[in-house]
């Protein structure tokens, strides 16, 4: 689920009110004048705003005293200075105070400060309490502590681009109610995210990533005792940018024990040990790139240049019995119930070129009739998933395949065989010698197999690939496998992953390399349907967000997830299960249709690369979007590490003056020519999506410029050399220079 801070504000505030009444039972002591809050209550001249106890420090302290006060904790109200708490500065002592008191303390943007003023020395106000007043738990003199109460932060190792996981772990945690942690981490690091666990109760964790040292505050608002949960606490995301290979890179926590970071329930600091963790630098060291300066030569060597993994390969498409020169629209799963006439026609309306998955021979008969394409289904060979077979022993014997020509459908719409879906890497070798099979026997039909998506970091262990990362997966595919194609399925949209995917680009990244490193066409089965129970829908926004995202990369085929529902909710996917179409039907077919009218232009264009650009994004509170832009930042590190910066014919992307805009640039070459194009794709918000103009020039100023915005062309005229084009909400705008 999406845990929103605003959210966790609320509940600190209101948390507090409600469980006041059992609170006010377990804290039923007497209160005494002659505690020290009582004694500071005079400030003197200079009122610190949020120091609420007046010990001339700003610290969770001040908002736990706030918070009970306000919930009407016996004995609080004397505690307060009425001009220190009133943190909003208008005149009123409410929980707005407590919610400014508190991103105060969690460093949040726009609240790094709250008012100092200075006032007119006031005689002290002395507290009249009643005969027998009820008394504040006090501070002891000393902390808690057990030696063996620790705060570690785990390690890991990873190459430069990589995101890694961070875990921040509690252990033999003696009871806490509030904790503020300051996490410090080597230069060369990024913080990506910050998951926390809830297992702590309410946080108010630091919205600006970009703070080194960033704050993690949780601030014990809904606890009516201690806390003595045992586990991780938080996970966090860091990238690495740079470094010397076998170094490992700090990550550290510290806190102030003097200034009440970390307490119990009656007001005692509580005493941990701190573990701090690291970050071991694999594969190639890669220098920090210098900051631009005046001097107009580089004083830093350059970076090396980049060697491919991959053997480029030109691969005969044309043998196929299907025409491989155009963007190719299919639909996953076809079921019984529309392998009818009438459920064809729909399909071609639909825009589809071909169907996988569709599990009834029925299907074949209407396909060959409206010239609809079918990797057919168990019609000539066997086909097994990641759950069906998990050693070679449980797939069909290579020798198996010996007749494969004389066996082999007479019907012409089927273009190949889905063999395999989602398949473990010890399949691969088993893969290449199918493949030489093919091309023997029947060469113009393809073996058609589906791998994994990335499951964690890039070169974290994979599930799918024994002990390998998820680039080594796909490395192990590419130098394997000669298909002439990698396809793979990526669903983004899935509140597993807080809303969006964490690490979408890069597998779109990791992919889209392998295929134009290597000769190949980028396959992608994307999503358009979402789990019952889930509570999120994919919208049509969603949908040709994924699209023109995945064509910005160089996407030949694309390739929808579920046509008929499969695993999805029946009314989330395109038709449901009786194949009445769900309103996705009709949206998506307005996308296809675009993406067919731009498919002649598209085509004659080869992918070179993706960059991303993003205005300023200060001060911006939406931390699951930001999310978003932190993985565009991602990309274009690894972009950069190919020596891919910038698109070529094009020049100077911006959004004028205009904040919170981001936009992916995929760029093209012409196959046959001196042109440029680019595949702008919106990056706004995917949950919320709005139009962007984004402005640009081109190198070339003799060129015409052509746009195709939702597939019509529209010639650009420049301003001064500078032109613009108004990308619609969750799609994308190819630009011609030529």
């Amino acid at each position: 689920m999406l845990h929103s801070k605003k959210k966790n504000i609320f509940i600190f505030i209101y948390g507090v009110l409600v469980v006041v009444f059992f609170l006010s039972v377990f804290l039923s002591l007497t209160f005494s004048s002659s505690h020290v809050f009582g004694e500071n209550i005079g400030f003197g001249e200079n009122i610190v705003y949020g120091d609420v106890n007046g010990d001339n420090s700003v610290n969770p302290l001040d908002a736990a005293i706030l918070a009970r006060s306000l919930a009407g904790w016996s004995g609080y109200e004397v505690l307060i200075n009425d001009t220190a708490a009133d943190a909003d500065n208008n005149g009123s002592i409410n929980p707005m105070d407590l919610n400014c008191l508190t991103k105060y303390l969690g460093q949040w943007v726009g609240f790094e400060n709250l008012p100092y003023i200075t006032v007119t020395a006031e005689p002290t106000v002395t507290a009249t309490l009643t005969s027998e007043p009820t008394a504040t738990p006090m501070p002891t003199s000393e902390p808690t502590a057990d030696t063996s109460s620790r705060i570690m932060v785990s390690s890991t190792s990873g190459s430069v681009g990589d995101q890694v996981e961070i875990k921040i772990n509690l252990v033999n945690n003696p009871g806490i109610s509030v904790m503020r942690l300051k996490l410090d981490y080597a230069s060369n690091l990024k913080l990506i995210s910050v998951q926390d666990s809830n297992y702590l109760g309410s946080y108010a964790h630091g919205t600006d990533l970009n703070i080194n040292p960033y704050q993690l505050y949780w601030t014990g608002a809904d606890t009516s005792s201690n806390n003595t949960y045992n586990g991780t606490i938080a996970t966090l995301v860091f990238e690495i940018l740079y470094g010397d290979s076998g170094n490992d890179y700090g990550i550290t926590l510290s806190y102030n024990i003097d200034n009440y970071d970390v307490y119990d329930i009656d007001l005692t600091p509580v005493l941990f040990n701190i573990t701090a963790g690291t970050v071991t630098l694999t594969g190639l060291s890669v220098t920090k790139m210098p900051t631009a300066t005046p001097t107009p030569t580089p004083t830093a060597p350059p970076i090396p240049s980049y060697v491919s993994p991959y053997t480029y390969k030109e691969y005969d498409k044309s043998v196929y019995c299907f025409d491989r020169d155009r963007i190719l629209i299919g639909g996953w799963d076809f079921n019984k119930a529309v392998s009818t006439d009438k459920g064809m026609q729909d399909f071609v309306d639909f825009g589809g070129d071909f169907l996988i998955h569709a599990t009834s021979k029925l299907v074949l008969p209407f396909a060959e009739k409206y010239n609809i394409g079918i990797l057919a289904y168990k019609v000539n060979t066997e086909r097994d998933t990641f759950s069906s077979a998990s050693s070679l022993a449980d797939v069909a014997t290579i020798a198996s395949f010996d007749t494969l020509a004389e066996r082999y459908s007479t019907y012409h719409c089927v273009w190949g065989d889905d063999i395999f879906d989602e398949p473990h890497s010890l399949f691969f070798d088993y893969f290449d010698q199918i493949v030489d099979i093919y091309r023997e026997k029947v060469p113009t039909k393809m073996p058609f197999f589906n791998l994994n998506p990335l499951q964690h970091g890039a070169d974290s262990n994979d599930p799918y690939a024994f002990g390998e990362s998820y680039q080594e997966y796909i490395d192990s595919y590419a130098n394997t496998v000669d298909t002439d194609y990698i396809c793979f399925d990526l669903y983004p949209f899935d509140n597993e992953f807080c809303g969006f995917m964490s690490n979408y680009f890069v597998n779109m990244d990791i992919v889209s390399t392998a295929c134009r490193e290597s000769g190949r066409d980028f396959w992608i089965i994307t999503q358009a349907g979402a789990v019952n129970g889930y509570g999120i829908v994919t919208t049509d926004k969603q949908v040709s967000f994924q699209a023109y995202t995945s064509l910005a990369y160089g996407a030949d085929a694309i390739i929808y997830a579920c046509y008929t529902p499969s695993w999805w909710g029946p009314e989330t996917s395109i038709v449901n299960a009786l194949g009445v179409k769900n309103p996705l039907w009709e949206t998506t077919k307005k996308l296809n249709s675009e993406i067919h009218a731009i498919s002649d232009i598209y085509m004659d264009y080869v992918n070179e690369g993706v960059v991303a650009v993003k205005s300023n994004f200060n001060n911006y509170n939406n931390q699951a979007y930001k999310n978003i832009m932190n993985q565009l930042d991602v990309q274009n590190a690894r972009s950069a590490r190919r020596d891919y910066t910038s698109v070529d014919g094009f020049t100077n992307f911006n959004f004028g003056d205009v904040q919170y805009k981001a936009i992916l640039a995929g760029g093209f070459g012409e196959k046959n020519g001196e042109g440029n194009a680019v595949m702008l794709v919106n990056q706004s918000d995917p949950y919320a999506p709005v139009p962007t103009t984004v402005y640009f020039e081109i190198t070339n100023q003799g060129n015409t410029v052509t746009a195709y915005i939702q597939g019509v062309p529209t010639v650009l005229t420049s301003v001064d050399g500078v032109y613009s084009v108004t990308i619609p909400a969750g799609e994308g705008v190819f630009v011609v220079s030529d």
